[in-house]
């Protein structure tokens, strides 16, 4: 599923579309891309959460590192919920200060020879894992989907058939709501508009 969202806020950016992903999953984080105008709506966990827009500096301040960085993160201290092992011994604060220095997991590994102690050994014995969890954790963005942009706008809100769900299950503020989503969620997203450089 990662794959098939990574894909399509890739089109959709190439296709001019500003690009919001609404997730709870802080593994899009690295999908985030500024210059592409894609970012992501977190949900975070707990009843009554209002999505916050997260772009590179809301990531550097939750997980101390970049959006480009979130791979190499992973790679190096694993994710249990995505069974992602990492490199045994290497955990999130270690993982932040490698990157912090050296950049990226290639980089790390470029440098051991300046990395001292019980460190330098546990990426030495854990390359393998590291590199395994490097290519799990990255999302593709290429995979093959015969879809347009286009056919995933949500042409209506059918109120006769959405109205009885939601009294059915006692849902009164998204009854209350419905117009307001309409206008939010139906028809194309809106187009970026990023900076021009000649006015720079």
């Amino acid at each position: 599923a990662d794959d098939i969202l990574g894909t399509l806020a890739q089109k959709a950016s190439a296709a001019g579309f500003l690009v919001k992903i609404l997730s709870g999953d802080q593994d899009l984080f690295q999908l985030i891309d500024v210059e592409k105008g894609i970012s992501v709506l977190h949900l975070a966990a707990g009843k009554g959460s209002t999505p916050q827009e997260f772009g590179p500096e809301e990531v550097k301040e939750k997980l101390a590192i970049l959006p480009t960085q979130v791979v190499d993160y992973k790679a190096l201290c694993g994710d249990a919920s995505d069974n992602i092992s990492g490199v045994r011994g290497i955990g999130k604060k270690t993982a932040v200060k490698l990157l912090s220095e050296y950049g990226s997991l290639a980089e790390i590994y470029s440098s051991l020879n300046k990395i001292k102690g019980a460190n330098k050994k546990k990426l030495e014995e854990g390359k393998a894992e590291a590199e395994h969890s490097q290519f799990m954790a990255r999302i593709e963005v290429n995979v093959p989907i015969d879809i347009e942009i286009e056919d995933l706008q949500l042409k209506k809100i059918s109120r006769s058939e959405i109205e009885p769900v939601l009294q059915k299950f006692e849902l009164q503020h998204f009854l209350n709501q419905i117009h307001h989503l309409e206008q939010q969620f139906s028809g194309l997203a809106g187009i970026k508009s990023l900076p021009d450089e000649s006015e720079s």
